[in-house]
């Protein structure tokens, strides 16, 4: 057992993936778990076959995904190939499972993947859980309201092009067997903005059209936290919509009504400006929806993810987007109990946004408040999931979301 709860590393490389884990794993005793975040210029069979022969037969989960760029504590980076590898200890345990033909059944596929992720875990977790489950922790707060298993979620990013109710059954499947409790966040795979093809993997093969859940049980203090850092820049006005399609705003077509806006429409418009409407929680907060193509012809604007019908939306505007990585892990490690120390920073963050303000930027403000010894790993994504201020999970756009986990039990 490791000498703290949890160890971490993480490794880059342009083209070996063994490089990359011979980096990541360079300062642990044995490796656990690999997540392998991948360029979709590399072929995802070639990446799964070298991380496993590197590995070997031993009893270890292996989760790849693709993605629009990969973040390490080097940074920032495309084209790579990028690994973060844990060894865990008796206070953390993992389970993980793939499932395909999301399109086509994402409530029953989302549901079915956690039941198998659940039973994937070949440890007996009640050693994990027992500092929080039996109370042998107490006298804090945060041993009440913690969260004794966290989900994390990599789902095909090209889903909702097939059908656009597909992220929000993604959720109802994973709510419908776990309940609100539950901690929920991840993000959606990627191809650097080519829409065409996006991959998972685990040791045994290759997957499209997938969704890859990871269930951690641990007594561990864990949090997660969304921000976006964008403003309301109108007044409210009534969304009609038909699934992805906004076609009026107040009555009026809507790319006509956004145009009166932001003037000529192109695809940096679009992501500049997106759609916010508001979330009713405790600080003021904006859920944001991406237009990703404005129709000329029928004068509709199509968005990345559903929008109900009859909401009342503002057209929003860059405010401090930069920060907004800081706002979030701030509030990530205050939902986890303020950790003394932290194992690990998970980043999911919107390739939409790497577009509008640089990566490596918003990692440097990460930097200045976690400090340059803790590991950091995630990658730009086709959509996040977590915890709006209000309560409620849903896919976001434009947005980062952050998880973190410290190497501390709940309540001490």
């Amino acid at each position: 057992m490791p000498a703290v709860p949890l160890r971490a590393g993480t490794g880059v490389s342009k083209s070996s993936p063994e490089e990359a884990l011979e980096e990541a794993a360079e300062d642990l005793d044995e490796v656990n778990a690999v997540l392998c975040a991948f360029s979709p210029r590399h072929d995802p069979d070639e990446v799964r076959r070298a991380l496993v022969e590197y590995l070997g037969d031993g009893d270890y989960m292996l989760l790849g995904f693709s993605t629009a760029g990969n973040i390490t504590d080097d940074g920032f980076s495309q084209g790579t190939v990028a690994v973060l590898a844990l060894e865990l200890s008796n206070l953390i345990a993992f389970g993980m499972a793939i499932g395909e033909g999301l399109s086509g059944d994402p409530h029953g596929v989302a549901s079915r993947t956690l039941d198998r992720a659940a039973q994937s875990v070949k440890v007996d977790v009640s050693a994990a859980l027992a500092p929080v489950a039996t109370g042998i922790v107490t006298g804090s707060v945060d041993v009440i309201r913690h969260s004794l298993v966290d989900v994390l979620l990599f789902v095909d990013g090209l889903c909702c092009l097939d059908n656009p109710n597909a992220s929000v059954d993604v959720l109802r499947g994973i709510l419908n067997r776990l309940g609100p409790e539950v901690g929920i966040v991840g993000g959606m795979t990627a191809d650097e903005y080519e829409f065409e093809r996006t991959y998972l993997f685990d040791r045994h093969g290759v997957y499209e059209d997938a969704i890859a859940i990871i269930t951690i049980y641990s007594s561990l203090k864990r949090g997660h936290a969304v921000d976006h850092g964008y403003a309301p820049d109108t007044d409210p006005m009534v969304a009609r919509t038909d699934g992805v399609t906004v076609t009026h705003l107040d009555d009026r077509p809507a790319l006509d009504a956004y145009e009166d806006h932001v003037g000529h429409v192109d695809r940096e418009t679009l992501l500049k400006y997106p759609l916010g409407f508001h979330d009713p929680g405790p600080r003021p907060y904006h859920l944001i929806r991406t237009p990703i193509d404005a129709d000329e012809e029928d004068r509709t604007l199509q968005l990345v993810a559903q929008l109900p019908d009859g909401t009342p939306v503002q057209i929003m505007a860059p405010d401090n987007l930069e920060a907004s990585i800081r706002n979030a892990a701030e509030l990530a490690i205050k939902n986890a109990g303020e950790p003394r120390e932290l194992a690990l920073v998970t980043v999911f963050n919107c390739a939409a946004r790497h577009l509008v303000v640089d990566t490596d930027e918003a990692l440097d403000i990460l930097r200045d408040l976690i400090g340059e010894d803790v590991p950091v790993f995630g990658f730009n994504c086709y959509g996040e999931y977590g915890l709006t201020p209000s309560g409620k999970f849903i896919q976001h756009n434009q947005t980062v979301a952050v998880h973190v986990i410290g190497n501390e039990v709940a309540g001490r």
